[in-house]
């Protein structure tokens, strides 16, 4: 049973997409940290796991919208 951390993949993602180096930044990276600092001392780790192929309804998925 492979898990990932969604928190961790968006923030990952959103590092990138708000570097000083890229060009299109679209966010600034203070409010990436902002954000990634304020839902992990919110929510435990385990609240943003979930398990690789697994079926699950839509209500029962934690969602973040970056964009």
């Amino acid at each position: 049973m492979t898990t990932c951390n969604l928190l961790e993949i968006w923030y990952r993602d959103a590092k990138y997409i708000s570097s000083p180096l890229n060009l299109k930044q679209k966010i600034a990276r203070e409010k990436v940290e902002l954000i990634y600092t304020t839902l992990s001392s919110f929510f435990t780790t385990n609240y943003f796991e979930i398990v690789i192929n697994q079926d699950r309804t839509i209500s029962n998925v934690n969602w973040l919208n970056f964009y």
